[in-house]
């Protein structure tokens, strides 16, 4: 039989609350310390897939893009919610909705530009990224 039965009281609350807090800061640290270079990286080669990207092609091309895009809080949340759901969680909770689509073909397109994707004499050739492409907002749109 238990002797020793600790009292319930309003600062052993409180600091049971504050270790649980700490505990679940320490995991969720964990889950949200990706880079946001790793995040492109990630899906560059999720929305090509099939496509031979050459080793390091899609992470030079984040490095490249990161320092290029101009809001980065708004692509953090993106990137925490696609280390909890995964990419097919990303695309079931926010495919459709205008803005996930336009980043998603931002990046896409900004990496297909920029690499051998469209120079490549047979589609198993490797993707090598080259360089971000300077192109206008909208590289496929006609002008007629």
């Amino acid at each position: 039989m238990v002797k020793f039965m600790p009292k319930f009281t309003r600062r052993n609350a409180i600091l049971g609350g504050t270790a649980g807090a700490a505990v679940l800061a320490g995991g969720g640290a964990l889950v949200l310390s990706s880079e946001i270079e790793s995040f492109y990286a990630r899906l560059v080669r999720h929305y090509l897939p099939g496509e031979p990207i050459a080793p390091g092609a899609a992470e030079a091309f984040a490095s490249d893009y990161m320092s290029a895009d101009e809001d980065l809080s708004k692509v953090k949340p993106l990137m925490y919610m696609q280390q909890v759901a995964g990419f097919v969680g990303l695309d079931e909770i926010l495919g459709g909705q205008g803005p996930y689509e336009t980043f998603v073909r931002r990046v896409t397109t900004n990496f297909m530009l920029g690499s051998t994707f469209f120079q490549r004499m047979l589609q198993s050739d490797p993707v090598e990224y080259v360089s971000i492409a300077q192109v206008c907002g909208n590289p496929f749109a006609r002008f007629d």
